[in-house]
C-alpha cells in the first residue's frame, strides 16, 4: 500500500484533481468524477463514493447530493449520484488516498494564510 503520507509523492495543487475539481466552475461534480479524483478502488463493480462510505448521505446531508438521470456532466440514461462542492471537501477531508491527504494540506495552507491576513 502507498504511503499517503509521502509528501514526495502528493500531486501539486495545479495536477490534483481534487482542487481542480473545487475550483472549476459550477457546483456539483458526479460521483464518476469525485471517486476517479480520490482513485477509489472499485470493490463492488461501480465506484461509488457512496459505497465506499455508508453513512455519507446522513453525514453531508440530502440537500448535498442528489439522483439524475442524464445531465449535462453525462451522456446516457442510467441515474447518476451528483455532490456539491461542500460535500466534495467534507468527503475529501476524510478519505485516506494521497490525493486527498495533499487536498487537505492545500486547503489547511490557504485557510492559514486567509486566516493570517485577518
Amino acid at each position: 500500500m502507498d504511503d499517503i503520507y509521502d509528501r514526495s509523492k502528493w500531486p501539486q495543487p495545479e495536477v490534483n484533481p481534487l482542487v481542480q475539481l473545487l475550483l472549476r466552475p459550477g457546483d456539483w461534480v458526479t460521483n464518476n468524477e469525485l471517486a476517479t479524483a480520490l482513485e477509489l478502488v472499485n470493490t463492488t463493480r461501480s465506484k461509488s463514493v457512496v459505497g465506499h462510505y455508508r453513512s455519507l448521505v446522513n453525514e453531508i446531508g440530502p440537500e448535498h447530493t442528489k439522483l439524475e438521470r442524464g445531465g449535462p456532466l453525462v451522456k446516457h440514461r442510467h441515474a447518476v449520484r451528483y455532490f456539491t462542492k461542500k460535500a466534495l471537501v467534507r468527503i475529501a477531508m476524510r478519505s485516506q488516498t494521497r490525493n486527498a491527504e495533499a487536498f487537505r494540506d492545500w486547503v489547511a495552507t490557504r485557510m492559514a494564510k486567509e486566516f493570517a491576513n485577518g
